[in-house]
């Protein structure tokens, strides 16, 4: 799971601010921050975990260990890395699909409303297929339902 995290100096004191992009969590706070000779400390209790590791000023990355309850684990925080990674998604499909596609509209006139979707079909005619439908989700998004730049329904 990818995280960034957001570190900056405050009026006072460190502020840091957590990125979770695969759950769409952005900007959760946390209890506080502190670096003293290097020794960097994320205390996010309030979420649940903490970081605590040495500033490498050579290698521009924190060498530490991420606490969550009773599980630790190795975890290096790199400076501006984020913004080369991006999620592997290999389980979206890529054209040509072994699949028809057809796009389809239904109206409802007493309703005053029109429904559009996509209808795939097997590339294999004559044959009796299974069908089912998906319905994106309640919150704003398309209709592929892309989330945190997945697409979900993969069109």
């Amino acid at each position: 799971m990818l995280f960034t995290f957001h570190i900056r100096q405050g009026d006072s004191a460190l502020i840091t601010e957590i990125d979770v992009p695969s759950q769409q969590l952005k900007g959760l706070k946390t209890k506080q921050t502190t670096c003293v000779k290097d020794e960097l400390t994320i205390d996010a209790g309030n979420l649940g975990f903490r970081f605590t590791g040495k500033w490498n000023k050579d290698s521009n990355q924190a060498e530490g260990t991420f606490y969550e309850g009773i599980n630790s684990k190795k975890l290096s925080l790199i400076r501006d890395a984020i913004a080369e990674a991006k999620p592997n998604r290999p389980q979206e499909p890529k054209k040509p699909y072994p699949y028809r596609e057809k796009e389809v509209v239904f109206k409802n006139l007493k309703a005053n409303i029109t429904l559009a979707g996509t209808l795939t079909l097997p590339e294999l005619s004559g044959k009796n297929f299974p069908a089912v439908i998906l319905i994106t989700g309640s919150s704003p998004q398309d209709r592929n339902e892309t989330i945190a730049g997945h697409n979900h329904f993969g069109f």
